[in-house]
């Protein structure tokens, strides 16, 4: 499996989520009892995340996802799991004149670190389930039941023209040029028939800060690897180009899509990646690793190169990414 660095980019939520826990495991002795059986798994080399069961908890959320239907999902010790939706609900907000209501069902991965972990408030809830059902979260007007949005967004001009600036610039680049001279003579080797992005972030937020550009940067790689890909493949046998990300907007699904991106809503980008993806996950705010190294085994894997938090405003490969 290929290995290239590339900046990561911090991941901002516009929204909230509220966590509804499985029913608790009420002792100590029960909860060190799961620990000690998920390090056991681990061990043994037994894969947590499966496409069955995503798949699965996928087509549930798809299919009852109005408040009261329930969602049942399949722990790793076979134990099945009932998460109730709420969706619709009021829940209390500490805002005036707002209202917090409780939005879609989203899928949240739990990774074997929370799972061995003995000292989380949570961890008897969690037990050995590793898909959770958590929530977006709607801010709206008390009064007029408007949606709120706090956060200012750019036309779909506006981020069309910022993203062909910084793909130029990424483009001109020399960790770019460095990235197709590596693949140039791998190309042929590496069958690739798909790329497979998460947590790239949104490209239509305010454009003069840092993020907005680590995050153009981001997708113009997506758009370099199609190109390095495409080349010598049949004008019928294009690489697909996916990305998976909960905070990106409407003007970035239309931006992407311009350039040839397909955003998938959370888990269906998941449910790409298979032996012929090249994967890119900077900086995510999940597992990503983890899940794709039991779903799949990827031509390539790209994500962010770690630093201390001393070094986070130091530039990499002489640029301001």
């Amino acid at each position: 499996m290929a290995h290239v660095s590339v900046p990561s980019v911090p991941y901002t939520p516009q929204f909230y989520y509220v966590f509804q826990e499985p029913p608790s495991l009420d002792t100590a002795r029960r909860t060190h009892e799961m620990t000690s059986a998920v390090h056991s798994w681990f061990d043994a080399g037994i894969p947590f995340f499966t496409m069955q069961a995503i798949r699965d908890v996928c087509q549930q959320l798809d299919r009852f996802n109005k408040n009261g239907r329930k969602i049942l999902v399949k722990g790793l010790d076979g134990t099945m799991v009932e998460y109730k939706i709420m969706t619709g609900r009021k829940i209390r907000c500490f805002e005036p004149n707002r209202e917090w209501i409780v939005g879609k069902p989203l899928l949240y991965y739990v990774p074997i670190q929370t799972l061995t972990s003995v000292e989380l408030d949570n961890k008897p809830g969690v037990a050995c389930c590793n898909l959770v059902v958590r929530y977006e979260i709607e801010v709206r007007d008390k009064y007029t039941k408007e949606i709120i949005n706090d956060c200012q967004h750019l036309s779909f001009e506006e981020v069309q023209r910022f993203f062909v600036t910084m793909r130029e610039i990424w483009e001109a680049s020399q960790p770019c040029k460095q990235l197709r001279s590596m693949l140039a003579s791998k190309r042929t080797q590496l069958k690739v028939t798909k790329i497979v992005s998460f947590a790239c972030a949104s490209v239509s937020h305010d454009h003069r800060s840092r993020e907005a550009r680590r995050a153009a940067f981001q997708h113009a790689l997506i758009l370099t690897l199609r190109d390095i890909f495409d080349k010598g493949r049949g004008k019928y046998n294009k690489i697909r180009c996916y990305a998976q990300d909960p905070i990106y907007t409407s003007v970035d699904k239309l931006v992407l899509q311009h350039f040839g991106i397909d955003v998938l809503d959370n888990p269906r980008g998941l449910l790409e990646v298979d032996d012929f993806s090249v994967v890119i996950s900077c900086a995510a705010d999940f597992c990503v690793k983890q899940i794709v190294s039991d779903l799949a085994k990827p031509a390539m894997m790209i994500w962010d190169r770690v630093h201390e938090d001393a070094e986070a405003d130091e530039t990499i490969c002489g640029l301001p990414w």
